[in-house]
């Protein structure tokens, strides 16, 4: 008889505790740390007053997140690098989102970027000069962030058409290009300062992908193609592989005058690569007077850097934050991503000043000094350099 008095009660209380808990959650409000949500709604009037009243900028707010979706303007080819580079962004920054825009134009994301709709495109400078010298587009409006990684020219024939030098290609030879590929805005600078000239040296036949264009090699459709492409590439290796044609070249990048050649494109490079990591099945290779064996693997190759840029309305913050993220991160996001896309600090200028943002960045943390004093070295990465950081650090010299 106890025990079912003891559970009456222990029920009645039940009940009591519940209605009173239910009583006490319809008076629970939403606190200060909703703000945070990066989300914006018209019909939340708190929420939009929070934006249009830019209480952010209130001193309690400041620097909590960056709650504005960053635009970020890549090409399709590049789609994948960022979004994983900019999932390390998101990750290690203050920044709650970012909005990767992809463009199968080039062209359009330097364009939305000259006029603010984006506040970031990574972009190669063949398309940075199409857009100023061909089209005659301003870059007034264009600022460098950084420079990112290296993206290659590889030029490829069969040995059947005797082409074993860049020096000598024969008239009416149809050379296969990746259809709305940057290199396509370029092609026609490219190869005229190495000597030939469309209608009368060559044609261009456009494919559609990498595929399409080792394969029209192989059959004799095209006499060469041109990519332009990292190294290696994995679409490149495994065709090749597949293929396993030894008739296929790759030609090496040695032109008659090369320094007047890298004097008209300024911002092209040479440099020997590893034909290691071309394919498995690519050496060795022996043309003309050329041999290429696996311990003796070396060939010359055209490159360039694919940049950052910015626009100059971008704000200083937005580009300070960003590079400090990529200055102090990059030997981790080279863990994230596939072969051949290897990120560094060599900063290869484009023909565009750097931003405001990434300017402060680099005097705060010592990449760049006013101060004329060699320990200034001892500082980089760190602080600014000045004449109270290196007293302070006993690196204050007189002479």
């Amino acid at each position: 008889m106890k025990i079912i008095h003891i559970s009456i009660i222990i029920l009645i209380l039940l009940i009591v505790f519940s209605i009173i808990n239910s009583h006490l959650k319809k008076d629970i409000k939403e606190h200060y740390l909703t703000y945070f949500l990066p989300f914006y709604d018209n019909k939340i009037t708190e929420l939009t007053n929070f934006y249009n009243n830019d209480e952010n900028n209130l001193n309690y707010f400041k620097k909590k997140v960056n709650y504005y979706p960053i635009k970020f303007g890549t090409n399709k080819e590049d789609k994948e690098f960022t979004k994983t580079f900019l999932i390390n962004y998101v990750s290690k920054s203050l920044n709650m989102k970012t909005q990767n825009i992809v463009y199968t134009d080039s062209l359009k994301c330097i364009n939305n970027l000259s006029t603010g709709n984006i506040e970031f495109c990574l972009i190669d400078p063949l398309t940075t000069y199409y857009y100023n010298e061909e089209l005659h587009k301003s870059l007034n409006n264009l600022r460098l962030v950084t420079s990112l990684y290296k993206t290659y020219i590889y030029m490829f024939t069969l040995k059947t058409y005797g082409v074993y030098t860049i020096n000598y290609i024969p008239l009416n030879f149809k050379i296969g290009l990746i259809k709305n590929s940057s290199f396509t805005l370029y092609y026609k600078k490219f190869l005229f300062d190495l000597g030939y000239s469309e209608g009368e040296n060559y044609t261009i036949v456009y494919k559609d992908s990498i595929k399409d264009l080792l394969n029209s090699l192989n059959d004799g459709t095209v006499n060469m193609i041109i990519l332009y492409q990292i190294y290696p590439q994995k679409d490149i290796s495994y065709l090749l592989n597949e293929i396993s044609n030894p008739e296929i070249i790759l030609l090496p990048f040695e032109p008659n005058n090369e320094d007047l050649f890298l004097k008209k494109n300024f911002f092209l490079k040479v440099e020997s690569v590893d034909l290691n990591y071309l394919s498995p099945s690519y050496l060795p290779r022996k043309f003309g007077n050329s041999e290429f064996l696996k311990f003796r693997p070396s060939m010359k190759m055209c490159y360039t850097y694919i940049h950052i840029l910015s626009s100059i309305n971008t704000s200083e913050e937005f580009n300070y934050d960003f590079v400090k993220f990529y200055y102090e991160n990059f030997k981790y996001i080279n863990t994230t991503l596939e072969d051949g896309y290897k990120i560094n600090l060599i900063q290869e200028k484009d023909h565009l000043p750097y931003h405001q943002g990434v300017l402060k960045y680099f005097k705060d943390y010592g990449y760049i000094s006013n101060i004329d004093n060699d320990n200034c070295r001892f500082l980089i990465g760190r602080m600014e350099c000045n004449e109270k950081t290196l007293k302070d650090n006993n690196l204050w010299l007189t002479l």
